[in-house]
């Protein structure tokens, strides 16, 4: 690492990042999800913010429940860092955001311009429509910060997939979102008991279900690019119970992509399989589209700034398209936007350094408070 580089405090990250984790409403396995408006939501703000105004930062939170910490000077155009506290791990991006201002103030280092550390809210994690925005951005206060001008927003993301904490590079840095479009289906059937009604004689709204489930897969490889996702979410079956038939049955289908041509057409195709199936099955078929987003390239001078300082600091990080929910979204027509993506400790990544990413987000913000 060259000599110049500032480094984190791993232990203090670590400490950091542990005392916001216990405030997770669900366990690791359901990506600790919270209510915006939830017990554990408030307290976890109320005690990142508390160790804010203990580091010396200007605290407010605005009426969303965003919590902002500002190091540097009281007025002008800031660098934003953090991330959705309410969702997945996002309180290690939040934690990683205040450890590159605990980092700065240790070394002595008082940034040119402000610096926010932001900790934002949202839909319960999996639960927002494709074209969600993050609750806690869309209030007056981004609109009194988009007068001001914001000089870039970074957020740092948990990854939790294993594309990246199952490669060699250690972080990722998001050159674009993928394009999500989520459509809910409903199946109907009929609930005839299970003991008495032969195979050849059943409506049943599972098997449908399932034989959509099946060629998913094969969609994606045809018609998508090698982003493809499409993924079968929330699934509730009526009646739900060992000894009848499924009548009823309605599920979310998320289909994500890198160009709107390929969305369309894996969209069409699995519209298509699903009136195939009802036929096969005597079901009748319903879709609704419930979110629609475009893919959407992030600022490429920033991304190329990133990817320059990890390079330097002899970090191995790799240029990415994220599929996941980010603030960044939101933020990219609001100001220069960019995501470091570290593996999430606590999904498929078990015991990941998140050193590296830590360390690339301090420098890369010490550069962008001093340009």
């Amino acid at each position: 690492m060259p000599f110049h580089a500032l480094s984190v405090d791993a232990e203090r990250l670590s400490a950091l990042h542990d005392g916001l984790a216990r405030f997770r409403a669900g366990p690791p396995s359901e990506g600790g999800a919270r209510t915006v408006d939830g017990d554990a939501a408030i307290a976890a703000r109320r005690w990142f913010a508390d160790e804010m105004r203990r580091d010396g930062l200007a605290v407010h939170t605005d009426a969303a429940g965003t919590v902002f910490g500002r190091l540097g000077p009281p007025d002008g155009a800031s660098v934003m860092i953090g991330a959705r506290l309410d969702a997945g791990d996002g309180a290690l991006g939040c934690a990683v955001g205040l450890e590159c201002v605990r980092a700065l103030r240790a070394a002595g280092r008082m940034p040119r311009h402000p610096i926010d550390v932001v900790a934002t809210t949202g839909a319960r994690c999996g639960q927002g429509n494709a074209g969600d925005g993050p609750a806690g951005l869309e209030t007056d206060e981004t609109a009194r910060r988009r007068d001001e001008a914001i000089r870039a927003f970074v957020e740092i993301h948990a990854e939790a997939g294993p594309a990246l904490g199952h490669s060699t590079a250690s972080v990722g840095v998001v050159q674009s979102l993928a394009g999500r479009c989520a459509v809910e289906v409903m199946l109907s059937g009929r609930a005839d008991p299970a003991g008495t009604t032969p195979m050849a004689m059943r409506a049943d709204a599972f098997v449908g279900l399932a034989e959509i489930g099946g060629a998913l897969r094969t969609i994606a490889e045809r018609v998508g690019t090698e982003e493809a996702r499409i993924t079968i979410g929330r699934v509730e079956l009526a009646p739900n119970v060992p000894d009848a038939i499924v009548g009823d049955a309605t599920f979310t289908v998320l289909v994500q992509d890198v160009t709107p041509r390929a969305m369309l057409a894996m969209r069409a195709e699995i519209g298509a399989e699903i009136a195939r199936a009802a036929v096969r099955h005597g079901l009748t078929s319903r879709i609704v589209t419930r979110g629609w987003a475009e893919p959407l390239t992030l600022d490429k001078a920033l991304a190329a700034r990133l990817l320059a300082e990890a390079s330097t600091l002899g970090i191995d990080a790799r240029a990415m398209v994220s599929g996941a929910a980010h603030d960044a979204r939101f933020m990219a027509a609001v100001a220069p936007t960019g995501v470091i993506a570290i593996p999430s400790r606590e999904r498929f990544a078990q015991g990941a350094d998140i050193r590296p990413g830590a360390t690339l987000a301090l420098n890369g913000l010490a550069a962008l408070a001093e340009a």
